[in-house]
């Protein structure tokens, strides 16, 4: 969701704004941890980077000086015209400084939610939100403290802020759970989210961003992001095994996977890319074992780097891996969105590990006139990590095929099984799903899955439209209100996806 509505005008950065007290001070990438999320780490950064002066008013703009390769001169414009679909709700494109005063405005509220930065100890202010499905509208933040603390090293003047609300919702932690603390020279330490103010309703929940790192024009404390390199860098000797699965569009034609491992024997790096020379083992449909020797996979900057140096929650422009097999996107450079970057550790190696997808609508940029073109129902995406690279990559049309690491083993770690052993590969298989009555008029029944609040699933129709999402709670979806025809249900689970067809009579 976009904040605010940017104007497409040349943004003025004033290399000298700089003051004691704000938010996120300017050109500093603040790095923060989010762990709400499973138990896992996600991080988000946010990076003010240009300040325009409006009368009394000053807008502060989030990561539009990023040196993109690709975009040009077109960077600017394009952001106006592309589909936001990559915006969470935690993102922050932009806010507004009148005097000492910080506001954020949001679709979800007339009213702003504004902070107060300069704040002595025992002052507040309430937010009030107009968003008519909260339970409680009025949420009052205190300055409580300022004390010298130390984090990441650092030793600063810190303001410490609670909250409070006028009301509960049920099942909800109470936003007075959190606090935010602002360090005098660095910005946010600790913050709950700005849209969370405004936006509360029972279903949607309080946390809190930590810091963890901060990259001050170079000067890094903390965490520190991975670049392209640290996520391609496998050595002669690393093997890969694969599962390719495919769907065909047409419900009368059956899905089907297959199987390989790729060893590397050789690798080349140059500034620009990385260029893996490997031997594959292929186990096809027919259980029938063929191999292939001296394939080279390659992994260019411009197709990669700059994505990864504007995740997370950002746009990359890049151009298209896919090219060698769908040439009608040849030539093309395309906007990949980019999600959070999720922070673990593995429990094979120990490893810390992290990880992070992103996918392009096949939107395309002419930079000779700064144009966009967004085809219909196309999307390519990839997930990498800093263990092995790419885990998986997908070209959805009206078909669905996927490439998904099931095994690897990296620097003499293993992780899952690396043998191409026919009977191990096809126990492990991920079955399609078991849909009956099939054809349906009022509820299709799934007996694969144990119904759970956490499952997701969705279903499309013949022409790869979304129709219905929702969360599988029982084992039974109502189709009534779909029109007849064939679909496929996908579910998502902790392993992955699933798919299943059915007809709707």
């Amino acid at each position: 969701m976009r904040n605010i509505l940017l104007i497409l005008t040349t943004l003025i950065c004033y290399s000298s704004y700089s003051q004691n007290w704000s938010l996120f001070p300017l050109n500093q990438e603040s790095f923060f941890s989010d762990n709400s999320h499973l138990g896992n780490m996600l991080i988000d950064s946010y990076k003010m980077d240009s300040v325009k002066v409006n009368g009394f008013d000053t807008s502060l703009y989030f990561r539009k000086n990023l040196n993109l390769q690709g975009a040009g001169a077109c960077y600017i414009n394009s952001l106006q015209n592309i589909p936001w679909g990559h915006d969470n709700l935690y993102n922050i494109n932009s806010l507004i400084q009148r005097s000492d005063t910080i506001f954020f405005l949001s679709n979800f509220s007339s009213k702003p939610f504004y902070f107060l930065p300069h704040a002595t100890v025992g002052q507040s202010w309430t937010i009030v939100s107009t968003y008519s499905l909260n339970d409680y509208n009025q949420i009052t933040i205190t300055c409580t403290g300022l004390t010298l603390q130390t984090f990441l090293g650092i030793t600063d003047s810190v303001k410490t802020f609670s909250m409070s609300a006028n009301g509960t919702s049920v099942n909800q932690t109470p936003v007075d759970s959190f606090e935010m603390r602002l360090s005098k020279s660095h910005g946010l330490i600790e913050f709950v989210p700005f849209n969370l103010f405004l936006y509360h309703p029972s279903n949607v929940f309080f946390n809190s961003l930590k810091l963890i790192g901060i990259d001050s024009v170079g000067i890094l404390y903390g965490y520190r992001q991975p670049n392209f390199s640290d996520y391609f860098h496998l050595s002669i000797g690393d093997l890969l095994l694969w599962e390719h699965s495919y769907d065909p569009a047409n419900i009368m034609y059956p899905t089907w996977k297959e199987y390989f491992k790729d060893s590397i024997t050789n690798v080349l790096i140059t500034p620009d890319s990385v260029i893996y020379t490997y031997d594959r083992t292929k186990l096809d449909t027919a259980s029938i074992i063929t191999h292939e020797y001296n394939l080279i996979d390659k992994f260019l900057f411009p197709e990669f780097g700059n994505i990864v140096g504007t995740t997370p929650i950002w746009i990359g422009f890049g151009n298209n891996r896919f090219s060698g097999a769908y040439p009608w996107f040849s030539n093309k450079v395309f906007y990949w969105h980019s999600t959070s970057l999720l922070l673990n550790i593995d429990s094979i190696t120990n490893d810390s590990i992290t990880t992070f997808s992103f996918a392009t609508e096949a939107s395309t940029i002419d930079t000779t006139n700064c144009q966009t073109n967004t085809p219909f129902d196309v999307k390519f995406d990839f997930t990498v990590d800093t263990r092995t690279g790419v885990t998986q990559h997908c070209y959805y049309n009206f078909d669905w095929d996927c490439y998904t690491l099931i095994g690897s083993l990296v620097n003499g770690k293993q992780k899952g099984d690396i043998t191409l052993s026919t009977i191990e590969l096809h126990s492990t298989k991920i079955l399609s799903l078991n849909i009956i009555p099939n054809p349906a008029s009022e509820n299709i029944f799934i007996h694969d899955i144990l119904p759970s609040k956490n499952i997701r699933y969705e279903i499309f129709n013949s022409i790869g439209q979304k129709v219905k999402v929702g969360n599988l709670e029982e084992n039974s979806i109502s189709i009534h209100e779909l029109s007849n025809g064939p679909y496929i249900l996908k579910i998502q689970t902790e392993r992955g996806y699933i798919l299943g067809k059915f007809i709707k009579s």
